[in-house]
């Protein structure tokens, strides 16, 4: 899931797509995890678009998880949370 913070308003790119599917139910943290290293990864690719160069993985984890993890793992507790009230 692509979450895109532009000035007050949020992006979910993958909302739009109908494979997306977020668990209703507590994620493993193996789940968790791959969900992250694809942020991540998601981040890299950004960073290096933007400089020019291969940023590397630890420079895109540590900026990643400086600046962008946080906001993400609440928006995404928040979209499991709605989804969930949603269906019950």
């Amino acid at each position: 899931m692509c979450i895109c913070q532009k000035g007050n308003s949020l992006s979910f790119a993958s909302l739009s797509n109908p494979d997306f599917a977020l668990p209703l139910k507590p994620p493993s943290p193996y789940a968790e995890f791959l969900a992250e290293l694809d942020e991540i990864q998601r981040h890299k690719w950004h960073l290096s678009e933007r400089e020019g160069v291969d940023v590397g993985f630890e420079r895109a984890l540590s900026d990643w998880a400086t600046s962008h993890r946080t906001f993400w793992r609440h928006v995404r507790n928040q979209i499991r949370d709605h989804l969930a009230s949603s269906i019950s």
